[in-house]
């Protein structure tokens, strides 16, 4: 088969999540190819190579196509595929979820706050000291609390406490 025809059968049947180097051959490893078959199939996403899987576009495409069925992409993709942009989706889509936050994640002001604004107020516990100062995140925390009995009050530092926050 020739990589036409392999697209052809990827887009009209579909493709398994088992043995991948088998179904598509020698373009086990093409970029289009897997394109095609991401779109088909979300949880192939950890079985396909590194270098693919830091491949952003992969990524936001196995992100578009992922359903309750998949798995998560984002535990298997490497860091040059995670942009901005594939989070970003990742939190419209529910496909991160809090508990998936990295370090990393908590840290940048802008993933926090579109996760805050997006979804709840839930990681503002989990943020670094200097992100807990900031009266703009705790603010924004305070509109987004998913419940009453979620405060982010109760572990913001004085350096955020301002009059509009209380």
């Amino acid at each position: 088969m020739n990589k036409e025809d392999i697209i052809n059968d990827i887009d009209n049947n579909g493709i398994l999540t088992s043995n991948l180097s088998k179904q598509l051959g020698e373009f086990a490893n093409d970029r289009e190819v897997i394109l095609h078959a991401v779109r088909k199939n979300a949880s192939i996403y950890k079985d396909i190579s590194e270098e693919l899987r830091n491949d952003p576009e992969i990524l936001r495409v196995t992100i578009e196509s992922v359903d309750i069925f998949s798995i998560n992409p984002l535990r298997y993709a490497l860091s040059g595929a995670m942009t901005k942009e594939n989070i970003f989706l990742a939190i419209d889509r529910d496909v991160l979820m809090s508990s998936d936050l990295t370090p990393e994640m908590l840290s940048d002001k802008e993933i926090v706050m579109y996760f805050i604004q997006n979804k709840n107020s839930s990681i503002y516990e989990k943020l670094p000291e200097e992100l807990r100062k900031d009266a703009e995140i705790l603010r924004i925390a305070i509109e987004r609390r998913p419940n009453s009995w979620s405060n982010p009050l109760r572990y913001a530092l004085p350096e955020a406490v301002t009059k509009e926050n209380i």
